[in-house]
């Protein structure tokens, strides 16, 4: 992990006690989302590179 994500990790732990349950959901659902999106990336790089 490099240094700027674990600055964002501990913002978002130091902030996450604070926020209202929609906030944290919604934090929630961009995490999840972001994910999804990067596994999805992930394999259409590998479709890509098996389709030479």
């Amino acid at each position: 992990m490099i240094e700027h994500e674990k600055d964002i990790l501990e913002k978002l732990g130091k902030a996450l006690p604070h926020m209202s349950e929609f906030d944290k959901g919604y934090l929630t659902r961009m995490a999840e989302e972001s994910a999804r999106q990067a596994v999805d990336d992930e394999k259409k790089s590998k479709e890509l590179v098996g389709d030479r």
